[in-house]
């Protein structure tokens, strides 16, 4: 006989409703999507499935963040306490690099020509 198995997003909905801190509710989700378990519309759709969720308000405006591109905890901090906060334009979250470089940039505001990267090396630049 074989112990009962839910379903990842099943058990990732769980933890983070639970979670003692928004924080680390946002973290624990952030951090599934990031290290490629799930994706954000599989835990929006197993929550979808739910009649019943502790918090689910919350966590579903979570992982629209994060499936637009708010990848950690910290860039969803970022978004939620500067740039809506603030009344800031909306940024292109995870941009591509310039050319002959790689990665992606954490925000990219491309009418004002700046970057914000937080969780690499901490630096807001400005170009041109």
């Amino acid at each position: 006989m074989r112990p009962p198995r839910i379903r990842l997003e099943e058990a990732l909905l769980d933890v983070a409703a639970d979670m003692a801190t928004d924080l680390r509710a946002i973290a624990c989700l952030a951090d599934a999507v990031q290290a490629r378990l799930t994706t954000a519309d599989r835990l929006l759709g197993a929550m979808a499935n739910r009649v019943r969720m502790r918090r689910r308000g919350f966590l579903t405006t979570v992982l629209i963040d994060i499936r637009d591109g708010a990848c950690s905890a910290l860039e969803h901090t970022y978004l939620t306490r500067v740039e809506r906060a603030h009344g800031l334009p909306r940024g292109v979250r995870q941009a591509p690099t310039d050319v002959g470089r790689r990665g992606f940039r954490d925000v990219k505001y491309q009418e004002f020509g700046v970057v914000v990267e937080l969780d690499g090396l901490s630096f807001v630049t400005s170009s041109g």
